[in-house]
């Protein structure tokens, strides 16, 4: 007989649609995967949330090479846009079991966006290396993490300030 076709997963049963179901579900519809799991169970299909969770890494492995090019392209254009954003994260090593992230935006003129996760907020893995030696045009807001891209510490950015914090009340 002929060999099957190609599987993103060797020996899985979940075909490309399947995949790419689960990975909208969860990013472009913030679906939860434990509610995924729900909905499936209800048209029948039983499955876990560990076993979503390795289609969802899957894809990001076979994604990767697109997202770094989308990143290449976000920090070549002439202005780039960043943010970052905490989030609760569920840690077993924490006491408390969560722990706060953050999720770093980085949007070059306006077409390419990227999202990067990060363990803290300093900027260590975040703006500090992803635009570490940036010399064109970043707009962040007054955030004092990104003063290390404008004053050559990591970067010599040039400070584009952001009009939506300047008209806040102080």
């Amino acid at each position: 007989t002929a060999p099957g076709p190609v599987k993103l997963i060797e020996k899985g049963l979940a075909g490309p649609g399947l995949l790419a179901h689960v990975a909208m579900s969860k990013f472009q519809d913030h679906l939860p995967l434990t509610r995924l799991v729900e909905i499936y169970r209800r048209g029948g299909y039983e499955t876990s949330v560990s076993t979503l969770c390795g289609w969802v890494a899957a894809v990001a492995a076979e994604v990767a090479a697109v997202v770094a090019r989308i990143q290449e392209k976000a920090l070549s254009s002439l202005l780039v846009q960043t943010d970052g954003s905490g989030q609760k994260v569920l840690d077993r090593d924490d006491p408390e079991g969560i722990r706060k992230g953050t999720m770093w935006c980085l949007v070059g003129d306006r077409r390419y966006a990227v999202f990067r996760y990060a363990r803290d907020g300093t900027g260590e893995e975040g703006p500090w290396q992803y635009l570490k030696g940036r010399e064109g045009y970043v707009q962040a807001d007054a955030s004092n993490v990104f003063d290390r891209l404008y004053n050559g510490d990591r970067a010599r950015a040039v400070e584009v300030g952001c009009w939506a914090h300047a008209r806040r009340k102080v």
